[in-house]
């Protein structure tokens, strides 16, 4: 029976151990940075007549990004304003400002900023 113990123990500890490797590499804050006035949308969809926008983001200004969503023909990158106010940026110039999760970027952490955004 301890053989069976020993064994479960080593298994629990490579899978713990996997479990952080990746989120070591997967897991990022991330800041969308604007590089020119930003129309930020209530929902994931562009369509201005169902959906009105929750604000505008200024060129330069810094916002957090709580995820990014790539619809198929687009991507949608969930932000929160600093109001505390949260909608889609759809189009526009912008980059991610990737940092990892350990830093002190005040931005929750996110799985679905792929580096090749920004």
């Amino acid at each position: 029976m301890t053989r069976f113990y020993k064994s479960l123990a080593w298994t629990a500890g490579v899978l713990a151990v996997i479990v952080l490797l990746y989120g070591w590499i997967a897991a990022k804050r991330a800041l969308l940075v604007a590089h020119e006035n930003l129309i930020v949308d209530s929902y994931p969809i562009p369509d201005p007549t169902r959906f009105p926008s929750v604000g505008k983001i200024e060129l330069g200004e810094k916002v957090q990004v709580l995820s990014c969503d790539d619809l198929k023909s687009y991507s949608a990158i969930h932000v929160r304003l600093k109001g505390g106010r949260e909608g889609y940026v759809i189009k526009g110039e912008f980059t991610l400002d990737l940092s990892p999760f350990w830093s002190a970027v005040d931005s929750p952490i996110s799985f679905s900023c792929p580096p090749a955004w920004h």
